[in-house]
């Protein structure tokens, strides 16, 4: 079986234009997987936006650069002592928020290897795309599970 047959295909995707204001009011049309792919007029992933990469945003410097220095104190952010404005939501957009390293893999990966995939990298979802690089869906670990479940007959 390939993760094409299982796959999540009900994508929330945002453009490279798309404003902070749209893109917080995106993320609460979901909980399970709050991660919104940066997508292209082509539908071919560009990056994608976390919350963290919202509230990085807001910190008065990049504390990512001083955070591989060993012997710099880094203060983890507080949410409620950030400088944040209402006009702030039309200022930025996705391209300025959004990762460009990220995962991804081929909708014609057997589930075997995409179960695999998702161990060694560390990560609970994985965005799904076809031989041209275009998001055709995105795949979970529990995803997979209950498909190898449903195929033994426990559900």
């Amino acid at each position: 079986m390939i993760l094409k047959d299982i796959m999540c295909k009900k994508i929330i995707t945002v453009q490279p234009c798309a404003t902070l204001a749209k893109i917080l009011d995106m993320f609460q049309q979901f909980h399970t997987f709050p991660l919104i792919p940066v997508v292209d007029d082509t539908g071919i992933v560009k990056g994608t936006i976390s919350l963290k990469n919202i509230i990085e945003i807001f910190e008065p410097t990049k504390m990512e650069i001083f955070k591989s220095i060993s012997f710099i104190e880094h203060p983890e952010v507080n949410i409620f002592d950030l400088e944040i404005t209402p006009e702030m939501k039309y200022l930025y957009i996705a391209d300025d928020l959004m990762d460009t390293k990220f995962l991804s893999i081929k909708e014609e990966t057997s589930v075997e290897k995409a179960y695999t995939f998702l161990q060694v990298n560390h990560i609970d979802k994985v965005l799904i795309v076809n031989d041209t690089k275009q998001l055709v869906g995105w795949i979970g670990t529990f995803d997979i599970i209950r498909t190898v479940f449903r195929q033994k007959g426990l559900i």
